[in-house]
């Protein structure tokens, strides 16, 4: 279906909706022709205010019906949407509208809205009905006919890229692909992440296209919205499902001896029975999870980043199918697995209509018949192409096995090369030792070695008797690979790898570099080899607030409780130490996710769930959020310039 002729269609949908929770919490729909409606209203206006096809408008502000109501409106004119992320704005400011020539934008509140709240040509996203729109002038070339949005992309240094998205490649997917999962009138799918994010967007497209409902929700309210709107499809990176695991993990551990024992023998008795016997007893041993994820989920989809073959097994054992993806910002979906064809371990076979050459190397090459996008956004130089004789290189190595299932082994520029000349891929050594349930995550390295050193993260304290079972395994992968992939030193640790440590980049991927340079010292500077996570020091830099150069604050009593509650609440966990690290007592994304929906509407300041990695103690959250109010007060009271309101604290 083309694009521009969704608002047609939804105009007729009156019983699909959209299902989110409102300020109070409380679950909210909206259906489909209403929505039409005020896309067509607000087409109008735009329109009447000048605003002609071929030009940008971006949008900044969280998740909402709003969002996609002007990315729909925009589109319905032939605009181009210029989706603006926060380290966007962190970066650029006001400039954003020079940058990209942008004529209006409409704004939500964001940690980085102040930054342009002061600018012409913005407009409250929410006050379109009622309020002036009036647009800047702007010089901006055309980015042609198929151009519907600026999108923005990690780069592999985690530089943003800017991509010209292309209305075809949406449409290519929303034909393509997703009917491949038969969603249907009853289904929900969920949208979480952010709508900077293009794949979110494809989604909501995708639903459009298709008649399904949406749930639709931000990070901090997952949880919520899960339990109570319960969605039936689910697309999340793979740090949404592994957590879960880890969550239910970490609940059997705290079982009784005979609990677990009986559990275990029922997990065994699973496989042997029907299919229709099957079902109810994975409802009833796993009746925690389901709730928790609303009872309803049928399908959920993964990609984004390799995901552990342990988590793919376990959402099979509890009922609910798990199916890797594959594909780029660049191309769209390139293979997926899918309903009748999920083979775990591998990225699914070709999406129809898609075709996958792969170099000498064993790169994988893409041809599509609409690419997702049309090429590069340079500000002041147009559109650089990444189409090469008609492929799109991926960076990524892979293989199809005899039924065209394709296995990625990892990426190019990540091969190592051992002293002999041995080419690796370590991500194939990595998925062999995560195997084992000791094992939490694990990172090889080895270029230019004679062999290859292994970082391994346990789950519990690397004491003694975990350290022999851990080494144990590593020997017996040892004898899996031969001696051109021989594991020949192996270091311990049970920190988590997070951003606010550096062991994660800015897209939740590992950061080898720094995995390297902290866990093998020895490598980059003459310090002792390590061997246990004990023997090695911290990181060096900011910790908490204080070391940003705010000045201390005492943090408010009453803050403090609702903080040091929400703490204990999420980790499950009486009492807790107000200076003790969120992520080295068991703090995950879940929890934090789960902390900040606690707060919510208890506090009169916004918490982003991305403070937990950066201020990791209850302390230093509380004293933050007083400081946060401190300053609130005191800009009611004080008449404050542009410039301060701009690099102030919101």
């Amino acid at each position: 279906m083309d694009c521009r002729q969704l608002t047609q269609h939804l105009a007729g949908l009156h019983d699909r909706h959209f299902h989110y929770l409102d300020a109070a919490g409380q679950a909210c729909r909206r259906a489909y022709a209403d929505f039409a409606r005020d896309v067509t209203t607000l087409r109008a206006r735009l329109t009447e205010a000048g605003i002609a096809p071929g030009e940008r408008v971006g949008i900044h502000a969280a998740n909402s019906v709003d969002w996609l109501l002007w990315d729909l409106a925009l589109i319905d004119l032939g605009c181009i949407v210029v989706a603006l992320p926060d380290d966007i704005v962190r970066q650029h400011g006001a400039q954003v509208f020079e940058r990209f020539g942008l004529r209006l934008i409409a704004l939500g509140k964001t940690s980085q809205s102040s930054k342009l709240e002061a600018c012409a040509g913005t407009l409250p996203i929410d006050a379109w009905r009622t309020a002036a729109i009036e647009p800047r002038a702007a010089d901006a070339s055309s980015l042609g006919d198929d151009a519907c949005a600026l999108a923005f992309s990690s780069g592999t240094a985690g530089v943003p890229k800017c991509l010209v998205v292309n209305r075809r490649g949406i449409e290519w997917d929303t034909a393509h692909y997703f009917p491949q999962f038969a969603p249907g009138p009853r289904d929900r799918i969920l949208l979480f992440l952010p709508f900077t994010h293009q794949q979110q967007r494809l989604l909501a497209y995708a639903a459009f296209s298709l008649g399904t409902s949406i749930v639709l929700t931000r990070p901090e309210q997952l949880f919520d919205a899960l339990r109570l709107l319960q969605p039936t499809l689910c697309l999340a990176p793979p740090l949404f499902y592994e957590g879960i695991h880890e969550r239910f993990l970490g609940r059997v551990e705290a079982m009784a001896p005979w609990q677990r024992a009986l559990l275990g023998r029922a997990r065994a008795l699973l496989p042997r029975l029907p299919r229709a016997c099957r079902k109810p007893l994975q409802r009833a041993l796993f009746a925690p999870i389901h709730r928790a994820l609303g009872g309803r989920l049928r399908i959920a989809v993964t990609g984004m980043a390799p995901i552990r073959r342990a988590t793919l097994d376990f959402f099979g054992e509890i009922g609910v199918a798990l199916h890797e993806a594959y594909g780029l910002t660049e191309t769209g979906v390139i293979a997926s697995n899918v309903p009748g064809a999920n083979r775990p371990g591998t990225v699914g076979r070709l999406v129809p209509g898609c075709r996958v050459q792969l170099a000498p190397d064993g790169e994988v090459m893409v041809a599509r018949e609409a690419n997702a996008c049309l090429g590069y956004f340079e500000p002041g130089a147009g559109v650089s192409p990444f189409v090469i004789h008609g492929l799109v290189p991926t960076g990524d190595i892979g293989a199809f096995d005899a039924d065209g299932y394709l296995t990625l082994r990892g990426r190019k520029k990540e091969i190592i090369i051992t002293a002999q000349g041995h080419k690796i891929h370590p991500e194939v050594v990595e998925a062999r030792l995560n195997a084992s349930p000791l094992i939490v995550r694990s990172v090889v390295f080895g270029d230019a070695r004679k062999h290859l050193s292994a970082l391994v993260v346990v789950r519990d304290d690397p004491a003694q008797q975990a350290s022999e079972a851990v080494h144990a395994h590593v020997a017996h992968v040892n004898e899996t690979l031969g001696d051109t992939a021989r594991i020949g030193e192996t270091v311990l640790t049970n920190v988590p790898f997070t951003l606010q440590n550096g062991l994660l980049n800015g897209s939740l991927k590992v950061n080898r570099r720094a995995v390297a340079e902290r866990f093998f010292p020895a490598w980059f500077a003459s310090t002792p080899d390590v061997t246990h996570l004990s023997d090695v020091p911290d990181l060096p830099g900011p910790r908490g607030a204080h070391a940003a150069g705010e000045p201390p604050c005492e943090p408010d009593p009453g803050l403090f409780a609702l903080v040091k509650d929400a703490w204990e609440f999420a980790l499950d966990m009486r009492p807790i130490d107000p200076h003790a690290n969120f992520f080295e007592i068991g703090g995950d994304s879940l929890c934090a996710m789960r902390i900040i929906t606690r707060l919510q509407g208890k506090i009169d300041t916004a918490l982003d769930p991305s403070v937990l990695f950066l201020e990791p103690t209850i302390h230093a959250i509380a004293s933050k959020l007083t400081r946060e109010r401190l300053d609130a007060a005191q800009s009611r009271e004080l008449a404050v310039d542009a410039t301060a309101y701009e690099e102030g604290s919101l």
